[in-house]
């Protein structure tokens, strides 16, 4: 009788002991579901608004090709225009946005450059430093996202930090504040109309 009665008092240990466990392995799991699903609704919550740029008051995309206004004297042609981070009104919450340019000039499929001529030359320059960059001319490939995007032909002119065209200008609209940058875009010895000159903006991390 004393080893049965023994037997007994550990088998209803061994019992509660398991259902202890079971019922801590369900609350933990409950309690880690519910702060799952509390991490999702604040993540979804706290989603930072996308970064917007604008052209006057027209707001750009990430990847924005556009056409300024652009005056011609001669064989020179200048175009001034102005980005910004903001539409008409201050926003504290404009975030800083990074970006580059390049100027865009449509060519026929079959376009080659008149023998002995100079090459173009294009240079941009902005309101914040007035240092003139310059630029090299690749044609565009139709391979690249944006042949597909835009459906163009030519080439397009790179604008770099410095004269050994090794790294590419990057430019920045500082966040919190209204900030805005005016881009002076210059070409010279052109073979090409006005309606042929083209901007993309570019946004980069």
């Amino acid at each position: 009788m004393g080893v049965d009665y023994k037997n007994k008092i550990m088998s209803k240990g061994y019992l509660i002991f398991i259902s202890l466990i079971t019922v801590a392995v369900l609350l933990v799991g409950t309690t880690f579901a519910r702060y799952l699903t509390q991490s999702e609704h604040n993540i979804d919550f706290v989603a930072e608004k996308p970064t917007k740029m604008y052209l006057n008051q027209d707001e750009l995309l990430n990847k924005a090709i556009f056409q300024p206004q652009i005056t011609q004297i001669d064989g020179e042609i200048t175009s001034i225009f102005t980005l910004k981070n903001f539409e008409t009104e201050a926003s504290a919450e404009a975030k800083p946005i990074k970006f580059n340019l390049k100027a865009f000039v449509v060519r026929a499929e079959d376009y080659v450059p008149i023998e002995d001529a100079p090459p173009v030359k294009i240079t941009l320059s902005d309101s914040v430093n007035s240092l003139p960059y310059t630029s090299k001319a690749e044609t565009v490939n139709k391979k690249t996202d944006f042949y597909k995007t835009n459906q163009k032909n030519g080439q397009c002119f790179r604008f770099y930090e410095s004269e050994q065209q090794d790294l590419e200008k990057i430019y920045t609209l500082n966040g919190q504040q209204n900030s805005e940058i005016t881009f002076t875009l210059m070409a010279k010895d052109i073979d090409f109309t006005v309606n042929d000159l083209y901007v993309y903006v570019e946004l980069v991390k």
